[in-house]
């Protein structure tokens, strides 16, 4: 028969219930050989109990580290991983929304252009466009008185630059006005050809 123990002290717990030494071996301390060595008296059943609980506890705490570290890696490399699809989908598509957005506002604004030299031969007594157009500040001087709401500035239009040519026989019978715009060559609309009959998109 092995000792009896009326109270075993397992880092500051007071286990009260009246525990052979085999079922403190079995229930609080399984690594300690069962049944415990003859003649060993209850320190050394508590002592060892205390060991091997102290051993466990820190076990534990290190397998719950060790698995947040885990877990947070795994989580950062997943949001990083979003974070880059996100981007590669993203970035691209707001640069395309961006270049169509400057060729749309390039269009509307050479379409009123061309509205306004058109009134210009009207009010020609030969029905003629313009000889010459210098520049950007001389087509907003021109155009605007008639009817064309142009800005100072021709970025705030998407126009980058423009150049006027009066054609035809007689000259200015017609013309053909060459706007490129701020899109990025390559991209339907970065040069805009505009005639008395229309508008022409082109990529370079």
């Amino acid at each position: 028969m092995f000792p009896m123990i009326d109270s075993c002290l397992v880092h500051g717990t007071l286990l009260s219930s009246r525990l052979a030494c085999g079922s403190v071996e079995r229930s609080l301390a399984p690594d300690i050989p069962a049944p415990c060595p003859t003649g060993e008296t209850d320190w050394y059943v508590r002592l060892e109990v205390e060991n091997h609980w102290g051993d466990t506890r820190v076990k534990k705490m290190r397998s719950i580290l060790q698995g947040a570290e885990g877990s947070s890696l795994r989580e950062l490399v997943v949001v990083l991983a979003i974070m880059a699809i996100l981007t590669a989908v993203a970035v691209p598509n707001f640069i395309s929304y961006r270049d169509r957005s400057q060729v749309a506002a390039a269009v509307a604004t050479v379409e009123s252009i061309r509205a306004a030299l058109s009134a210009y031969a009207a009010d020609d007594p030969n029905n003629l466009y313009p000889a010459s157009v210098t520049d950007y500040a001389a087509l907003v001087a021109l155009a605007n008185p008639l009817g064309a709401p142009l800005p100072v500035n021709p970025a705030d239009v998407g126009i980058a630059a423009l150049t006027y040519e009066a054609e035809g026989t007689p000259a200015g019978s017609t013309y053909t006005l060459t706007v490129i715009t701020l899109a990025p060559a390559g991209v339907r609309g970065y040069k805009l050809t505009v005639a008395p009959g229309g508008v022409i998109q082109s990529r370079s």
